[in-house]
């Protein structure tokens, strides 16, 4: 549902009023992706390469967690509410 906010990425870039929220909110919903990318990073270098390192785990997570949730939640936002709306309207006409 819009509650009438701006783009959650641009408002990242360009409000700092609101960015310290809007990264709280991020953080708080893609925590679970990020824990999961850095163990199973952490996973494939002990297989891998036999040691750990961690910047490459948290880079790993971010490319993996972080970026993708900047890039795409406007946009799948916008077609839900689409798919949900037609869905609603398609279901009233019958």
């Amino acid at each position: 549902m819009r509650t009438g906010r701006p783009l959650y990425t641009w408002t990242l870039l360009t409000d700092p009023v609101h960015r310290g929220d809007y990264l709280r909110e991020g953080l708080k919903r893609v925590t679970r992706v990020i824990v999961f990318a850095v163990v199973m990073d952490a996973i494939y270098q002990f297989i891998v390469l036999r040691r750990f390192y961690p910047g490459e785990a948290l880079v790993t997570a971010f490319v993996v967690a972080v970026l993708p949730y900047l890039l795409i939640r406007g946009p799948i936002a916008r077609i839900a509410r689409r798919w949900n709306r037609g869905g609603a309207v398609y279901d009233k006409a019958q």
